[in-house]
């Protein structure tokens, strides 16, 4: 679990997913709210919408990008108006 507040929250930057869905898609810019499991449950036991989207979003990922997005290192985020879940490495390096 993450003790520190992502570094990102409260920025907006651009998203480069390894599997868009809906708005989550490559340069999107999306609003940083924080590590997951600071605002949530677990991403892989939660019922939470945005969590059901990123289990299969990573299920839909080459098996090498999986072993990098299956552990915590995972961010909520907000593109326009609506939440997702992102593994940190999907997030731009850049802010808008």
């Amino acid at each position: 679990m993450h003790k520190q507040q992502h570094p990102l929250a409260g920025t907006t930057t651009t998203v480069k997913p390894y599997v868009p869905w809906q708005s989550l898609q490559d340069g999107a810019e999306a609003e940083v709210r924080d590590w997951w499991d600071r605002l949530g449950e677990p991403w892989i036991t939660s019922t939470v919408i945005a969590a059901e989207h990123y289990r299969y979003r990573i299920s839909s990922a080459a098996l090498n990008v999986i072993r990098t997005v299956s552990d915590d290192e995972v961010v909520y985020v907000k593109i326009g108006g609506l939440g997702y879940l992102v593994h940190e490495t999907e997030l731009g390096a850049t802010n808008v």
